[in-house]
């Protein structure tokens, strides 16, 4: 199924630099309709977990800046579900 913003895959963003997401790229890759195409972390300075090789994006910006990128069509959150919650209510979700 295309993705309705970009008229190919849905654009996913990651809010998290922790190694899960080594699998999302390659998962999304995989499944045709997907690509990973943004992930965010609370600290700028703090490296990703991920391995380079993944094809995953390196970290571009803070959490607030992935969540008001109109660009980015779905949102995974592998977080603490207090810090999801938290960041949910703030946007109304």
């Amino acid at each position: 199924m295309p993705g309705r913003a970009s008229g190919g895959a849905v654009r996913w963003g990651i809010l998290s630099t922790a190694g899960i997401n080594a699998k999302l790229p390659a998962g999304a890759r995989d499944a045709g309709n997907a690509s990973v195409v943004a992930v965010a972390s609370r600290d700028h300075g703090r490296p990703s977990a991920t391995p380079p090789s993944t094809g995953s994006p390196a970290p571009n910006g803070s959490y607030e800046a992935l969540l008001a990128d109109p660009e980015i069509e779905v949102v995974y959150i592998p977080l603490k579900v207090e810090t999801a919650l938290d960041l949910a209510e703030e946007r109304g979700l």
